[in-house]
């Protein structure tokens, strides 16, 4: 019998896991709040891959998948650092992460299984397209905006924010496959958390 193998996709998985029991080490006063997100993630991914039956995507191992996401990666960092707007006083009050280290395994670990479900599970294996992904997309972040307290207008510009930007990783995933989508997901969420400290 052959084992196994330990996929990306369950590493990450179980990554967030930990991060999940072990929020009020890692997360300190902002525990309950990563707790909750955490927790989200986890079972909308298993609900949905249990609902459509499909088995947990990958990424792929090869070197072309890997520039890919460094591209996607490079190029949304740029791209955003950029913009002037400073991202990190804008969310100061979702702001969840207060380490480096930390900061970049959770925006690696929610970029990933948004993409998974957002512009690979959703759009390509259940059918529903890359426009209404990208507004469920929206529509998810409206519902996480709500339940960390943000105004209403906050909530609707979120929501349409992040239903275009989720059509954008939608033709990131087309030209430079699902690892550039992940890429240039994880690089947005690396300066939206202000790990960069901007």
């Amino acid at each position: 019998m052959k084992p196994i193998g330990l996929t990306v996709g369950v590493v990450i998985i179980l990554i967030t896991l930990f991060m999940w029991v072990n929020a009020p080490a890692l997360f300190g006063s902002m525990a309950e709040q990563a707790k909750n997100v955490m927790g989200l993630y986890l079972v909308m991914l298993a609900v949905i891959l249990a609902a459509f039956q499909i088995k947990m995507p990958t990424l792929n191992y090869d070197i072309t998948s890997l520039i890919y996401f460094v591209i996607g990666f490079g190029v949304t960092v740029f791209v955003m650092l950029i913009i002037p707007v400073n991202f990190k006083a804008m969310l100061a009050s979702f702001e969840l992460i207060t380490a480096v280290s930390l900061g970049f395994l959770y925006a690696f670990v929610k970029a990933f299984i948004e993409e998974v479900i957002f512009r690979d599970i959703l759009p390509l294996k259940v059918g529903i397209g890359d426009v209404a992904s990208s507004i469920l997309f929206g529509v998810f972040h409206f519902a996480m905006l709500w339940s960390l307290g943000a105004t209403l207008p906050v909530m609707i510009a979120g929501m349409i924010t992040l239903s275009l930007l989720g059509y954008i990783w939608s033709q990131v995933r087309q030209r430079l496959t699902l690892m550039g989508a992940v890429g240039s997901h994880f690089g947005y969420n690396m300066v939206v958390l202000g790990v960069f400290g901007i």
